[in-house]
């Protein structure tokens, strides 16, 4: 299955799609009361740790100015 915050059991992707959207962990913790902001962090982390493994040099770059010619 999907990491899960362990006690209130909030998916991760969940936590860190609010963050990347924009949304400060303080107003996170007021949607989801259960919630801590160390709970936050650790999802932080957890994503740091997940993508310390990968190689992200491999990822082609998008190039706005290339466009699809028919």
């Amino acid at each position: 299955g999907k990491p899960r915050v362990k006690g209130p059991r909030i998916p991760v992707s969940m936590v860190l799609e609010l963050l990347v959207s924009g949304v400060v962990p303080t107003k996170i913790k007021r949607w989801y009361p259960d919630l801590t902001v160390a709970d936050v962090l650790a999802c932080i982390d957890f994503a740091n740790r997940a993508s310390a493994d990968r190689d992200f040099r491999r990822v082609p770059r998008l190039n706005p100015d290339r466009r699809r010619r028919r």
